[in-house]
């Protein structure tokens, strides 16, 4: 009995959805898919208006942050003014002489001493990879317990010889690469110096003292120069250059000059804004960088 009831139900409803569907009016499934369909649009609605939101609000955070203002000019002149110290004539002399000329010559004296000691002072002597290596690692441990200590507690922590090599080269590389130096064959590296060396199997010991002393110099100067170069333009590469174009407009105009030649002027990097500041302030170069004096204004 029970059976038959749920039969006749199923087929009650059956031909009541068929009356529905004939005289145009809508099914229960239709009116349930119709309250989802709206449900879901008004989530994808107010979902969307959330994101605009967002949008708009990071873009005016971000077109605040942007924004030219007294704050803005105090940061720009802190930043240049940190330029200047480091930069000056007095800072670089101290640099020269209590870090990167000492750290230099322990480098160097470590492992020309070392390479006597261990070929017994014969400059004919034919390279030892293992050996040369070990030396060149305790040199740079020298060079860097003066000129970047904390190199030295990371490599404490390291046992294997061919990969205290591996980073303290690749350290001391990286500080003597320039900026923006993009040619390869240009580039200085005591490993590879020190690399080339060991492939060569008619290299003796001799040669390499030679080519290890007569780069040191060189070395000095670019690796003062480079940590100068970073150092100095920290503070600057954290305002956008556009802020800082602004604030160099307001000194062009205090000095009576005027960009004429926008294009030159507003697709300068940050090397060449810095150089557009010492123009200037030493009111020469101008044609350089886009820039001339304003005409005088004709008496009437």
């Amino acid at each position: 009995m029970r059976e038959e009831k749920n039969l006749d139900e199923l087929i009650r409803k059956i031909a009541k959805t068929s009356i529905e569907q004939l005289s145009g009016k809508k099914t229960d499934y239709e009116e349930n898919e119709e309250l989802t369909n709206k449900s879901n649009s008004d989530y994808k609605e107010k979902e969307t208006k959330i994101e605009q939101k967002e949008v708009q609000s990071l873009n005016k955070s971000i077109d605040d942050k942007n924004k030219y203002s007294e704050e803005t000019r105090e940061n720009v002149e802190k930043a240049f003014e940190h330029y200047d110290k480091c930069s000056d004539e007095d800072t670089q002399s101290y640099l020269f002489n209590n870090i990167f000329a000492p750290a230099q010559d322990l480098l160097y004296k470590v492992m020309i001493d070392n390479f006597k000691q261990i070929f017994a002072n014969n400059d004919e002597s034919k390279l030892k990879k293992k050996e040369i290596k070990k030396v060149v690692v305790e040199g740079l441990k020298e060079y860097f317990k003066i000129a970047r200590p904390k190199i030295n507690e990371i490599i404490r922590e390291i046992k294997d010889e061919e990969e205290q090599y591996d980073i303290l080269t690749q350290y001391y590389d990286s500080e003597l690469t320039i900026s923006g130096q993009e040619n390869e064959q240009d580039k200085q590296s005591l490993k590879k110096i020190i690399d080339t060396a060991l492939k060569d199997k008619n290299y003796n010991i001799g040669k390499l003292k030679r080519d290890l002393i007569t780069k040191k110099e060189v070395y000095t100067e670019i690796l003062q120069k480079n940590y100068t170069k970073k150092e100095a333009e920290k503070l600057l590469r954290n305002i956008h250059p556009l802020l800082i174009m602004d604030y160099l407009k307001e000194e062009l105009d205090k000095q009576g000059m005027y960009i004429h030649n926008a294009t030159k002027f507003y697709t300068q990097n940050l090397d060449e804004l810095i150089e557009i500041r010492n123009t200037i302030i030493l009111k020469k170069d101008l044609e350089k960088h886009g820039l001339d004096y304003k005409p005088k204004e004709e008496k009437k």
